[in-house]
């Protein structure tokens, strides 16, 4: 859950990011070039954020085995350590 909810905040930055850039494109061209351009910028930031918001969560979604497992295979953890904690999450 706490994935998702990063996830939609950062997309929603993004929403608010484009609008900011927008509008004063809106303002500054005609009309429907101004409109065209607006709406344009505004899904080219909400697609980027929406790619950054899927790379920076893509590893918060790791099991919690698959974490013990990284860090005794980095040295973190002794053996006992890591069997303790293996069955404490059984």
């Amino acid at each position: 859950m706490e994935i998702i909810a990063k996830r939609i905040g950062i997309i929603t930055v993004g929403l608010i990011v484009g609008l900011f850039f927008a509008v004063p494109t809106q303002m500054i061209f005609p009309f429907p070039i101004g409109l065209s351009f607006g709406i344009v910028v505004w899904v080219l930031f909400t697609i980027i954020f929406i790619v950054i918001a899927f790379d920076i969560t893509k590893n918060d979604g790791k099991s919690h085995l698959s974490i013990l497992e990284e860090r005794y295979a980095k040295g973190e953890i002794t053996k006992e350590e890591f069997d303790k904690m293996k069955e404490d999450l059984a």
